[in-house]
């Protein structure tokens, strides 16, 4: 029987995976010409967008395993923004809080986004997404409550 925080690492990261490839797909259909540019920052999305996707279904493979579902939900907690560089990516959920010099905006979002940008004149500003630190803090307490079955009994 699966378990609702389970559940709810399985669906965040192999859900939240696939559509995040979907949206990634939606949006280079959209474009009329390809650069090298666009084949960086869609390849870098769809490639952790498909790493999602293997950690969530390494975890369900192996519920003791949980690295990879925890590196896949720590590379969606930071949102930053420069002129020089822009990262954000969320996988079927986020919850973001963004400080730009004198303002702060919180955002939310229901389904997958990336923003990746190289020399695009962002203003500077730093955020979080606390969806997904609270997904990692699920993981990390599933880590601690699930049995170590590699222990030998002295029976």
């Amino acid at each position: 029987m699966i378990r609702k925080s389970e559940a709810l690492l399985l669906i965040s990261s192999i859900g939240g995976g696939f559509a995040g490839i979907t949206v990634t797909f939606g949006q280079i259909f959209n474009i009329s010409y390809f650069t090298l540019g666009h084949f960086i920052i869609f390849g870098s999305a769809l490639s952790l967008f498909g790493y999602f996707i293997y950690a969530g279904l390494s975890f369900a493979n192996d519920k003791i395993n949980i690295k990879h579902l925890k590196i896949a939900f720590l590379l969606q907690i930071p949102w930053f923004t420069s002129p020089i560089l822009s990262y954000k990516i969320a996988s079927g959920l986020s919850l973001s809080c963004l400080f730009y010099p004198g303002s702060f905006n919180f955002l939310y979002n229901i389904g997958s986004d990336f923003s990746f940008g190289i020399f695009d004149g962002q203003t500077w500003g730093i955020g979080f997404n606390l969806a997904a630190v609270g997904l990692y803090f699920v993981a990390m307490k599933y880590t601690l409550s699930v049995p170590n079955k590699n222990l030998k009994s002295d029976s």
